[in-house]
Parts: structure tokens; C-alpha cells; sequence
């Protein structure tokens, strides 16, 4: 049965956390492994998102949001990281205009 995790305390590593359209380096924090006959899941803990209430950052058969180096997390992002850059940039687009709107408004 091997218990050895990817990461170690005090390790770095990467990951994608909600509302941040790049890669975030993380500090390990805490460290969970747990193995069944059906299935072998990492959790992880960051000192930067919170540990024991933070994010819990995952390694396991189909879902990883975790990664070891940049380069990894922002391949496996990458589709995602695209999405979210659109969308913030749509979002400056409308900002833009009901600036530009409400600027009209206050000539007038």
C-alpha cells in the first residue's frame, strides 16, 4: 500500500483558485492521503487559502487541481484560464460603456 504523497510540508506547488485567471503559487500546509480498495485520493492544504478552513487542493483518479511546477498547472488549465480571461475582459468591455454612458449622462 503506498501512502507517499506527491507533496511534502512546507513544499510548492500550484494551482488555479477561484476568481484568479493564472497560476497561484501555494505553500503545503497539510497533507492527507487516503487509500481504499477502490480508490487512492492526495488532499492538500495551503497556508496561503487557509488550513482547517482553507481550500482543500486534490490529486486523485479523475479530478487534480494541484500541480508541482507553473508549467503543469497552466497545461492543464489552459482551457480554463482562456475562458476566465474572456470573461473578464467582456466584463471591462461593459464597465467601459456604462462608463462612458453614465459620463453622457452627468454632460448633459
Amino acid at each position: 500500500m503506498d501512502l507517499q504523497s506527491t507533496f511534502a510540508l512546507g513544499d510548492t506547488a500550484w494551482a488555479i483558485d477561484h476568481g484568479i485567471n493564472f497560476p497561484r503559487m501555494l505553500t503545503i500546509g497539510q497533507v492527507r492521503v487516503e487509500v481504499s480498495a477502490e480508490e487512492r485520493r492526495e488532499e492538500y492544504m495551503c497556508g496561503e487559502t487557509g488550513i482547517g478552513s482553507g481550500s482543500v487542493y486534490r490529486i486523485a483518479v479523475n479530478e487534480q487541481t494541484i500541480w508541482k511546477t507553473r508549467e503543469e498547472c497552466e497545461a492543464a488549465n489552459a482551457e480554463l484560464i482562456a475562458e476566465r480571461k474572456r470573461k473578464a475582459e467582456d466584463l471591462a468591455k461593459r464597465q467601459a460603456a456604462w462608463d462612458a454612458a453614465a459620463a453622457k449622462l452627468t454632460d448633459e
